[in-house]
């Protein structure tokens, strides 16, 4: 395990596809930019028992060891910065040992840091804490229409995640992220008629009838800022959810298949209107809940279309409640980045290639602060010898403060000033 920490990033081999302003400003941004800092932190994922997020502390879950990155998180406190955001890189993925009778997986992490905060007065201190919490879901078939076209459903549980938050924002902590960090799925429940327990000991159940089901518990880190001051500032959470479609047409090409995404998320609605109001966006994710249906729309050809839930959580401090001024405009910026996936002997390895650093911080330059990196489901894949090639789209979304803009300058001199007359 090692971390790794760069100012400036390394060069883009990634490709911006577009930026879509919520609310376009004049530039220059006269606010205050954004000094970023990131940190790369390899975490082995671990076999974890008698975690109290679960329903029944039993289970074996393999997750992150908090303890192998924080430590990491809270030194770039010392030096004055403060976290924005900590995630999994997608698909950084290395496993080996599988052959023998045991085995190692390690996943890279980035933690983006900002410094010079607008908010961050000097007498307030916080340090940083991680919060385990858990998300669990159950996945059933709702129909099997044709041997050429299925639906499922995926329906998720987070009143754990959510009662975190509201039990450390009454105590003046202030979330920062979250981020999914481990995954455990128990045996499924092979009746095919009866009611289909959704998890060991878990306590969830769905009706009759389905055809099939299965489960997963996702293991789920809270980022909470805790403040080493008197009497902070009391923040109220605000999360939404909002449906994000994703279809996927297949059709036979020469060699190779055709694959054409068409995504649809109205994340400018949500921004304007709470962003618009005062409020302030803290993290956009997955609560892994999804509707899914596949067919086969002709010869060679498919259609799947997946309806997901995206959560947008916002912030308010309870000072501020009754006042709708807007106090930030927001933005995204798509980003396209390139990945392989290879294999060996007793090994296998999956990397997409997350150079961004440099894109980030010229939006920082301007101001913009990064909010989260959401992976989208459009992801497409081309075989290769001994492995394969892909590319995933991801969402960057971020937020700046609105501030007044300067006068432009004059296109010509000024008049002389008119002197009073002297008698």
């Amino acid at each position: 395990m090692g971390a790794t920490s760069s100012k400036k990033g390394h060069s883009n081999k990634g490709e911006v596809l577009q930026q879509q302003p919520v609310q376009p400003t004049q530039p220059p941004y006269n606010g205050i930019p954004c000094d970023y800092q990131f940190l790369r932190i390899d975490i082995p994922f671990t076999i974890q028992m008698n975690l109290s997020f679960l329903s029944n502390p039993n289970m074996q879950m393999a997750t992150s060891d908090p303890n192998a990155y924080v430590p990491h998180l809270t030194q770039m406190y010392d030096l004055g910065y403060r976290l924005l955001s900590f995630q999994l890189t997608p698909g950084s993925i290395q496993s080996s040992g599988f052959m023998s009778m045991t085995s190692t997986t390690t996943l890279r992490a980035q933690a983006i840091f900002r410094k010079n905060e607008p908010k961050f007065q000097p007498d307030e201190r916080f340090s940083l804490q991680v919060i385990k919490s858990s998300i669990e879901s159950g996945t059933f078939l709702t129909g099997v229409h044709s041997m050429s076209h299925t639906s499922s459903q995926t329906q998720s549980q987070t009143q754990h995640l959510y009662q975190m938050i509201n039990d450390y924002a009454c105590r003046g902590c202030r979330l920062r992220c979250i981020e999914i960090t481990g995954c455990y799925r128990p045996p499924q429940d092979l009746n095919m008629y009866g009611p289909q327990t959704m998890g060991v000991g878990s306590g969830m159940a769905y009706g009759q009838g389905h055809l099939h089901s299965r489960s997963r518990i996702y293991g789920v880190d809270l980022f909470f800022e805790i403040p080493q001051h008197p009497s902070p500032e009391l923040y109220q959470y605000q999360a939404v959810p909002l449906k994000f479609t994703a279809q996927l047409n297949v059709s036979m090409g020469f060699g190779t298949p055709n694959q054409n995404w068409g995504l649809q998320l109205d994340w400018q609605g949500v921004m304007n209107q709470y962003l618009g109001t005062g409020w302030r966006l803290i993290e956009v994710f997955n609560d892994m809940s999804s509707d899914t249906s596949s067919g086969m729309t002709g010869f060679g050809s498919s259609s799947t279309t997946s309806v997901l839930n995206i959560i947008f959580i916002f912030e308010k401090s309870q000072s501020r409640l009754n006042d709708n001024t807007p106090m930030y405009e927001g933005t995204m910026v798509e980003y396209q980045a390139p990945g392989s996936v290879s294999a060996g002997i007793g090994t296998s390895t999956m990397v997409i290639d997350t150079n961004w650093d440099n894109v980030i911080g010229n939006m920082g330059n301007q101001g913009w602060e990064l909010i989260t990196i959401l992976q989208t489901p459009a992801t497409t894949t081309k075989m290769q010898f001994m492995g394969a090639s892909m590319t995933s789209l991801m969402w960057m979304f971020f937020q700046r403060q609105i501030v007044s803009a300067s006068l432009p300058p004059l296109g010509f001199d000024p008049p002389a000033p008119v002197l009073p007359y002297k008698q």
